[in-house]
């Protein structure tokens, strides 16, 4: 899907990303939306508004958010900024099929692959098991 971030700085961007998605998460509020803002987050934020009903989507935005939603379950995972989308969208929907979906790139593997490391660092990260 795309490699706009390299596995060596993805930790320190996913992190401070998936503060800001995680920050809402435990308090979700139009105030705190209000908050999250920048490009990266575009896919949160209408994660977040769809589930929260923030403010109604437009057609272009809620086809934009189920397509890449789609993508993101049904295809490969090859970036670090997808695993970010797919934080974000955990954590604004609080849907575990993103968390379960996040899981498959590391159980039963060897994590040997970037991506596999950085999923289950992630993982480790935000839920602690």
């Amino acid at each position: 899907m795309g490699a706009e971030t390299s596995t060596e700085e993805a930790p320190e961007n996913h992190l401070k990303r998936s503060k800001l998605c995680k920050d809402f998460f435990k308090n979700p509020t139009l105030d705190n939306f209000n908050t999250k803002k920048g490009d990266d987050l575009s896919l949160f934020r209408y994660a977040a508004r769809s589930r929260w009903d923030l403010s109604p989507l437009t057609k272009s935005e809620s086809l934009f958010l189920n397509l890449k939603a789609n993508l993101l379950m049904n295809s490969e995972i090859s970036s670090a900024k997808d695993l970010d989308y797919l934080w974000c969208l955990y954590h604004a929907t609080g849907d575990q099929k993103y968390l379960d979906r996040i899981k498959s790139l590391f159980e039963g593997k060897e994590q040997t692959e970037p991506i596999t490391k950085l999923a289950l660092y992630s993982y480790q990260n935000y839920i602690g098991a």
